[in-house]
């Protein structure tokens, strides 16, 4: 499956299961993360071959999302 016909698979699953928001990055190490020894701030050092990052969100409540 291509790159393309998984992004638009995983975005067809998010949505019939009422996630909200979803995107995809790449997996590069965040250059502004405040805690700079902590691994957390690029991925590679824990998962070496990940190439990308999937990022959901979901209502909770409270708030107005804009369009």
């Amino acid at each position: 499956m291509g790159d393309k016909m998984l992004s638009e698979e995983i975005k067809n699953i998010a949505q019939s299961s009422l996630i909200d928001v979803i995107g995809f990055t790449d997996a590069s190490e965040f250059s502004n993360y405040t805690l700079k020894q902590s691994k957390r701030r690029d991925p590679k050092l824990t998962l070496p071959q990940t190439k990308s990052i999937v990022i959901a969100g979901i209502y909770i409540s409270g708030i107005t999302i804009p369009e």
